[in-house]
């Protein structure tokens, strides 16, 4: 069967949405809707993750979504890779890249967790070493986060394969160099939790089958619009 090994945290949402006036608890993160996602295309997914699942607190007020994480524990690898095709989105820096730097693997990175920082959606800028990237073959980012990622980074990847998801107007795809509009369509959704990891999961799924980064950008598109309709 095919497999990969996602490297996530798993959390526990804690939703406050106040148009609906609920408050209610679910399952979330990566390590949720990615694994999700993949098993619904016939992977076997692999789950490395922490001890014990973060504690997230969300607030939905209209078409703001605001996050907070207090707290995370860290994730460790083991001495073996349950397979080398590796996702990892983490949530928080949860996660040292240099720990794949020794591995024979190829990375899909969701960057999101080297961007957002502790407090109520706050973020910061990132770079980091070539040298830590060098497993990386795709990296995703939004378009919000994009603007915080060093242009020495984005330029390695839009060389590579690089995703910046555009909301409901869809994903730029950067492959070897040439750049494609992916068009999306808008959702009348309450929330949008969960969208972007699923359509990362169901990116890397095609992609490995395919190795055809604008295909798997088209499904993945439809799958996180069909995961938004089942809202």
């Amino acid at each position: 069967m095919k497999s990969v090994t996602l490297i996530a945290s798993r959390t526990i949402d804690h939703i406050h949405d106040f148009d609906r006036r609920e408050k209610f608890e679910r399952p979330g993160g990566p390590a949720f809707y990615c694994k999700q996602a993949m098993e619904a295309l016939d992977y076997k997914v692999h789950l490395v993750t922490a001890s014990r699942p973060t504690q997230v607190f969300i607030t939905i007020r209209g078409d703001h979504e605001s996050i907070r994480i207090d707290r995370i524990p860290k994730i460790k690898l083991g001495e073996r890779l349950p397979s080398r095709n590796i996702v990892l989105s983490p949530i928080l820096s949860e996660f040292e890249l240099r720990q794949l730097a020794d591995r024979r693997c190829r990375v899909f990175l969701d960057a999101q967790g080297y961007i957002r920082t502790r407090g109520e959606n706050q973020v910061q800028g990132w770079s980091c070493s070539p040298l830590d990237l060098e497993k990386v073959i795709a990296l995703k980012v939004n378009l919000r986060e994009s603007g915080l990622v060093s242009e020495e980074i984005l330029d390695l990847f839009r060389e590579r394969i690089l995703l910046v998801t555009h909301g409901k107007e869809g994903v730029e795809v950067w492959d070897r160099g040439k750049c494609k509009m992916i068009r999306g369509k808008e959702v009348l959704a309450p929330d949008t939790l969960g969208a972007g990891d699923t359509f990362f999961g169901s990116f890397v799924a095609v992609y490995l089958e395919t190795e055809n980064a604008v295909r798997a950008a088209k499904i993945a598109t439809t799958k996180a619009e069909q995961l938004l309709k089942r809202k």
